[in-house]
């Protein structure tokens, strides 16, 4: 009779897991970029965060540092590669399996110069036009809203993003075993 209890609440877990949905609202306006991850009910702020800060021991003033006119220097382009190669992969397995609920983009062109300003309206508008087909095409996107204005009495542009993600948590066992699988091929190459 107990075996048949855990079954009964392992199978309602497994149920659960199943169905829940974790995701990410990511909100960037005037008041700076705020990150929420949620899973089911339970949301923790990512960004920023919550804690506050420690009062810091005002420091010295350091004398003025030379602008180093030098590039510095990055990694090798081919590990890039190998790891887009992978992100690409396990990208094409998860077409249209992550949901984007919410997707509010304003871009408002401004600037001192009018050409200027019209110019920059004008890639935003085409950049908007050229962007939107391929979220649509790799995600769900449920609810969109894109808009681009012009001002010519603003002094500065500005954005407004507001986009809410969704994956269903039975996907993340596939993402993590793809992705670990195709990491290690790839490291694998590399000491052969």
């Amino acid at each position: 009779m107990i075996w048949m209890i855990v079954i009964g609440l392992l199978l309602i877990i497994i149920a659960c897991f199943m169905v829940l949905r974790i995701g990410v609202r990511v909100e960037y306006s005037e008041d700076g970029l705020r990150v929420l991850f949620y899973a089911g009910p339970i949301k923790i702020k990512v960004y920023p965060s919550s804690k506050k800060s420690v009062k810091r021991k005002k420091k010295k003033p350091k004398a003025p540092k030379e602008p180093e006119d030098r590039i510095k220097k990055g990694g090798p382009v081919t590990k890039v590669r190998e790891i887009l190669s992978v992100f690409s992969y396990v990208s094409e397995k998860l077409k249209r399996k992550i949901t984007i609920q919410q997707l509010t983009l304003y871009y408002l062109a401004a600037g001192k110069d009018a050409a200027h300003t019209a110019l920059a309206f004008g890639v935003s508008s085409a950049a908007a036009g050229l962007i939107l087909p391929v979220l649509e095409n790799n995600f769900i996107i449920k609810n969109k809203d894109v808009r681009t204005a012009v001002s010519f009495t603003e002094k500065e542009s500005s954005v407004y993003l507001k986009a809410r993600l969704s994956i269903a948590m039975r996907v993340i066992p596939y993402i993590v075993i793809v992705f670990g699988y195709r990491y290690k091929q790839m490291q694998s190459k590399q000491k052969a």
